[in-house]
This record gives C-alpha cells, sequence and structure tokens, in this order.
C-alpha cells in the first residue's frame, strides 16, 4: 500500500476516523488491527520521550503516513548515541510488522524493563537512609547546612551519583525540583518543618542541589583532612580565623549590596558556633561544627 499512490479518498477517511496519525500503527491505517496495535502506539511514545521527536514524520500528514507503511525509522540523531542498546532493541521490537511485534507481556520482561524495576526496587531499599541523612540535616546549625550546599557545587558528578539516581527517583514529574508532595509519598515525611529545612532558598521546592546537601552521607567525605580543606577555603587572608566578611564573600557574592541585614545574618551564623564569642570562627569550632553527630 506505501509504495502505491494512495488515493486521497483513502487518506481522508483514514485521517476521520483514527486518532493522531504519527501514533498509528501500519495495521490500522489498513483498517485490519487487532491489541497489538497498541504496542506500536507505545514505541512511539517512548521514541518521543528519548528524543522528543516522533519516529515517522513527513512535511505532510499523507507523508507520514507512508513512513508508517515502510517502517521507516532510524537512530541517526546524536542523542540516540548514549541511549543503551537494550532502549534501542526494546524499541526495535516494538515499531516493526505486527507478526513480528512484542506483546504486553513480552514488552514487560524485556531487559530493559527489568533492569529499571529492579533499580526502582534497590532505591525504594535505600529510602529509610535517606530520611536518617535529611533529619540529621535538619538538626545541623545553619552555617553548616550553608557549606554542605555550598560544597555540593564543587564535588565531581562521580561522588554523586546515588544522591542523584535518587533524586529523579522521587521527582515523578521531572521537572526538576521536589515538592512536599512527592517527598510524603516516597519518603513518608509529613513534617513540613523537615522540607522548609531543606528549602535553603525557600522558594517552595527543593531544587537538586539542596537535595544532595541534606541526602549525602557526608561521612566517608568530610574527614579531619577534608574539614582543614574547607576550613582554609574560607580563610581568606589565611590568618587561622574565619570573619563573616570571609563567608559572605565565599558563599555569597562580593559583589553583592553589603546591607546591615546581611551583615547581621552571616554575624548571627558565626555566633552560633563562636565558642568563645570574639565573632570569629576558629578551627576548631570548624572541626567541631562538622565532626558532630
Amino acid at each position: 500500500l506505501s509504495n502505491e499512490k494512495m488515493p486521497k479518498s483513502v487518506f481522508n477517511e483514514i485521517k476521520s476516523r483514527v486518532g493522531t496519525i504519527m501514533f498509528m500503527a501500519p495495521e490500522v491505517i489498513k483498517q485490519n488491527y487487532t491489541y497489538k496495535c497498541d504496542l506500536w502506539s507505545a514505541g512511539v511514545i517512548l521514541y518521543i520521550l528519548i528524543c522528543g521527536y516522533p519516529p515517522f514524520y513527513g512535511d505532510t500528514e499523507y507523508d507520514t503516513i507512508s513512513k508508517i507503511l515502510d517502517y521507516d525509522f532510524n537512530f541517526d540523531h546524536d542523542i540516540w548515541n548514549v541511549v543503551t542498546p537494550e532502549l534501542k532493541d526494546l524499541i526495535n521490537h516494538l515499531l516493526v510488522p505486527e507478526e513480528e511485534r512484542f506483546n504486553a507481556h513480552e514488552a514487560l520482561e524485556h531487559e530493559w524493563i527489568k533492569k529499571h524495576e529492579l533499580d526502582d526496587k534497590v532505591l525504594s531499599q535505600e529510602l529509610p537512609n535517606y530520611v536518617k541523612r535529611i533529619k540529621k540535616f535538619q538538626n545541623s546549625k545553619r552555617l553548616k547546612k550553608i557549606i554542605l550546599t555550598y560544597f555540593c557545587t564543587r564535588l565531581q558528578d562521580s561522588k554523586l551519583i546515588n544522591e542523584a539516581e535518587m533524586f529523579e527517583f522521587l521527582d515523578k514529574n521531572n521537572d526538576g525540583v521536589l515538592s512536599i508532595d512527592e517527598l510524603k509519598v516516597k519518603l513518608d515525611m509529613t513534617s513540613k518543618d523537615i522540607f522548609e529545612a531543606i528549602d535553603s532558598d525557600k522558594n517552595g521546592v527543593i531544587d537538586y542541589t539542596e537535595w544532595l546537601a541534606a541526602a549525602k552521607d557526608w561521612s566517608g567525605i568530610m574527614n579531619s583532612a577534608m574539614i582543614r580543606d574547607a576550613f582554609n577555603t574560607f580563610d581568606l587572608n589565611s590568618d587561622g580565623e574565619i570573619v563573616w566578611e570571609e563567608l559572605k564573600q565565599v558563599l555569597q557574592n562580593e559583589q553583592s549590596e553589603d546591607t546591615e541585614n546581611i551583615s547581621k545574618m552571616w554575624k548571627e551564623l558565626i555566633a552560633e558556633i563562636d565558642s568563645d564569642g570574639d565573632g570569629k570562627i576558629k578551627l576548631d569550632d570548624f572541626m567541631k561544627l562538622f565532626e558532630s553527630k
């Protein structure tokens, strides 16, 4: 049918009797189909989710139908270079003639699907550990929260793989932030106080960096040597003390306006851990801040 000139009357009938053409299986176009047409549509949707455009698309709807009937699609775009062979294999088993196409059971048993089911199961088992870390973060000093958030932006991605995977697992609507409802569903965290403790910029959602700071297991990173290095990061003049101006310069923005409220905020943060009350953070104060359980 696709290699012959399709009469416009046939095309118009197809267009009027079915839904969006780009999701139609060839057998739907030929009006002789079974439940397997839904598996074709699933393959089209999966393809679009990966690359953002449909597998079968022509300059006109007529051209699109011709491509569908010829099974004319490819993985030529650069984005497919980083897609796993398993995912491409699944798509290839869905966008094929009906007699060769997976049924629903075969699709669900495919290795790409099973792998992600296993990943979700493993992540679910890890949830209690994340709840413990988040509650610990909630009870931390304000300055510690700010500094950990700062260091999250400087950690190598390889050190954040687990936390990144959990963030993606929790972010069910894939908008790049976590809402309080998403945390309630998966983490069973009903306390608004916990949410607000993580939401450092108070914008009503938890962004990726805020999540990393709260969810990261810092015990394997912030050892004595790393804490000393962190101290030196803020001790800009290397005098063995950190003053509020140095904290502001590193953590906020040295070009930001120096208002009375900003100065007061940084001084209050220092006062929370300043053991001798001189308005400066010594190395011992800094060590205690990060070694506290």
